[in-house]
């Protein structure tokens, strides 16, 4: 999303071109399965195409995502957009030091960056897991009878065949992967991720 205008006083801001959009979570939500599947595949592209430039977003959200009406088109699907590339380690959040970005989505390493490391392209396969999440079921990986919480490290969301049955175990699997507490246990890279969803999701078509 293009960039309009930056500084740094009297803290850093950043601001973007205005876009009128919808969440991706509406689309869970909506039980829209296969528009979904579709939006996370051009996330992932763009992903792909932000770290082969050397680019890490290093705070993915559902926030992230714009999704925008083709205006010579406008029975198709909203086409998707990432924001915010980059941001996480220069924008914080007043006096606190943390990533300005909402808690139920922040990663283990944005929280313990001692035990679990820094911010890098790991962080983006953890920050795509949450957004397919909520994309394909309308809520966060890790929810409690009160709402939406950060991820505990070590507890893994339900799967999504649990929650669906319209969803596949393979997708079960490929979200286990993708939101483990421990960057070992992710996928090495997001061309690895784009093509283990691809796979997960490719019943729901192009």
């Amino acid at each position: 999303l293009p960039v309009v205008g930056w500084g740094a006083e009297p803290r850093p801001w950043v601001v973007t071109a205005y876009e009128d959009t919808t969440g991706v979570a509406a689309l869970g939500r909506k039980g829209r399965i296969r528009a979904a599947a579709w939006t996370l595949r051009r996330v992932a592209d763009a992903l792909c195409f932000a770290h082969e430039r050397g680019v890490v977003h290093g705070g993915l959200t559902p926030g992230s995502i714009v999704r925008t009406s083709i205006m010579t088109e406008p029975d198709a699907w909203r086409y998707p957009r990432v924001t915010d590339l980059g941001y996480v380690d220069r924008l914080r959040t007043g006096g606190s030091g943390g990533p300005a970005i909402s808690g139920r989505y922040l990663a283990p390493e944005h929280l313990r960056p001692k035990r679990f490391g820094g911010v890098d392209g790991a962080t983006d396969v953890y920050g795509f897991g949450v957004v397919a999440y909520e994309a394909l079921l309308g809520r966060a990986p890790f929810e409690s009878a009160e709402g939406p919480t950060r991820s505990p490290p070590g507890i893994d969301p339900a799967d999504p065949s649990v929650l669906d049955d319209r969803l596949s175990a393979e997708l079960d699997t490929f979200f286990a992967k993708c939101l483990a507490s421990r960057k070992p246990e992710r996928f090495e890279t997001v061309q690895a991720m784009r093509a283990a969803f691809r796979r997960a999701a490719g019943e729901y078509g192009e």
